[in-house]
């Protein structure tokens, strides 16, 4: 009977080790990806980028407001520029203008007359110091002979000056060179900076007799653009 129980009841015979094990037979949670852990990775890039872009967004806008910012300072800069030159200009022109007037005046009234006469003429004299008056720019007026003395001045007298090497007198020696003006230098009587004007005085005809300048103060010109 023993042995015919045996026979009913076949037995499974244990797996050795190193047999392989049938898939189908594991269980679904082993062989399968975590849907819950795919999805939480999936969150957390999101988030990431969620938070890179709200960073970025503000330095953006702050670096085109900054921008914006620096447009306006330079335009209004380059604005203020060009209304103190334009300022500076007509200042300078204005003053130019002037003394050009002056000239005028002074070579009409010594024309015609003789370099002594000139000399000792209280009338002219007192004209160099009425047009100079009130203007502050004018270092002094002068008038030249035909070898560079100074005949009269706007001063207090007649200085023992020859200007015969001076720029603003040789320009107009051998040619009318209309209004001329001079380089920057140290006056010779006050060590004063000073550039000059100067317009030729000519016979009737038109022969060479002599020089008028204006000496025009740099101090007075700095003053003023210093203030613009």
């Amino acid at each position: 009977m023993l042995e015919r129980a045996s026979q009913r009841l076949p037995v499974d015979p244990p797996a050795a080790n190193g047999d392989s094990i049938d898939a189908g037979s594991l269980p679904p949670a082993a062989s399968a990806v975590n849907p819950a852990g795919e999805a939480n990775r999936r969150i957390i890039v999101f988030l990431l980028a969620l938070l890179v872009a709200s960073s970025a967004l503000p330095v953006g806008i702050l670096a085109a407001l900054s921008w914006r910012a620096y447009v306006d300072a330079r335009v209004d800069a380059e604005d203020r520029v060009r209304r103190t030159v334009e300022v500076i200009y007509q200042h300078t022109l204005k003053v130019l203008e002037t003394e050009e007037l002056v000239l005028d005046r002074v070579v009409g009234a010594v024309s015609g007359m003789e370099p002594g006469v000139i000399r000792g003429s209280e009338a002219i004299s007192a004209l160099l110091r009425k047009v100079s008056e009130g203007k502050e720019e004018i270092a002094s007026i002068r008038v030249m002979d035909i070898q560079g003395d100074v005949i009269a001045t706007s001063g207090p007298g007649v200085a023992a000056l020859n200007s015969s090497d001076q720029d603003f007198f040789v320009a107009h020696r051998d040619r009318d060179a209309g209004t001329f003006i001079g380089a920057l230098h140290a006056a010779r009587q006050t060590g004063q900076l000073v550039f000059n004007l100067s317009k030729r005085i000519s016979a009737a005809d038109g022969a060479f007799v002599g020089v008028a300048a204006i000496s025009v103060s740099s101090a007075y010109l700095r003053g003023f653009f210093a203030s613009v």
